[in-house]
């Protein structure tokens, strides 16, 4: 389960932030690091209510459908396994 922990931490993602100095966003890339855990049940689970763009259940910013990032799908899709919304702000990792 480690191993998998790991590997999920290591994702990097593209999102934005406001830079103060320039007063514009900017694109930045950032690594899903301590936003993945390990749940209770065992399962590896990345948290929606980061401020980044990992997972969105309501779909507000993508045309209002559930949103799970690209990087964090083809993750899953290597690994053989899928996301599942444990609530509307963690998906967890299934097989």
């Amino acid at each position: 389960m480690n191993k998998l922990l790991a590997a999920v931490q290591s994702v990097e993602i593209e999102d934005f932030t406001w830079n103060e100095r320039t007063k514009t966003h900017e694109f930045i890339d950032v690594k899903i690091g301590k936003l993945a855990r390990i749940d209770e049940d065992g399962f590896v689970c990345v948290s929606a209510e980061d401020d980044l763009s990992t997972a969105d259940y309501y779909g507000e910013f993508r045309g209002g459908y559930p949103w799970i990032h690209p990087k964090l799908e083809k993750l899953a899709d290597d690994l053989g396994m899928y996301w599942d919304w444990k609530n509307p702000g963690e998906i967890c990792l299934n097989d």
